[in-house]
């Protein structure tokens, strides 16, 4: 019997165990870095780009090296550092860049800046628009 006969079930057992509670951060960003593909070819095609293979490529590499660093985060987190959620600070870095990535493409396509919007909205409620106002009367 051979060492993966016998201990291959636990060894598998033990990694998806391990890497269970990180699932649905990989799947968030993996919905962002799909959503940001799609909308990136739509947007290019619009400006009247040529969609290349060199540009989808880097695509998958982002996302093997963004679901890394997610696994990375989670073992710093698991093994060493307890205390502070390494992996969800580092897959909301990732989802914040990618949110924003998505809106952009989203403006060039439908001419509308969500960022900008969901930008002033925050400003608005935090009272910064009439900070900003008084600013540009004074200037």
């Amino acid at each position: 019997m051979t060492f993966l006969e016998k201990y291959g079930q636990a060894i598998v057992a033990s990694l998806i165990g391990f890497f269970t509670p990180i699932f649905s951060l990989l799947m968030a960003t993996g919905t962002l870095l799909l959503a940001d593909m799609i909308t990136g070819m739509y947007a290019a095609k619009k400006r009247g780009e040529q969609i290349e293979s060199k540009k989808l490529g880097r695509s998958i590499t982002k996302c093997i090296f963004y679901y890394l660093a997610i696994i990375l985060g989670h073992v710093m987190e698991v093994v060493f550092i307890n205390d502070l959620p390494i992996a969800k600070i580092t897959a909301g870095i990732i989802a914040t860049v990618e949110f924003k990535s998505n809106m952009e493409n989203i403006a060039a396509i439908t001419g509308i800046d969500f960022w900008k919007a969901l930008r002033d909205k925050v400003d608005s409620k935090r009272g910064l628009d009439e900070q900003k106002n008084d600013t540009e009367r004074n200037c």
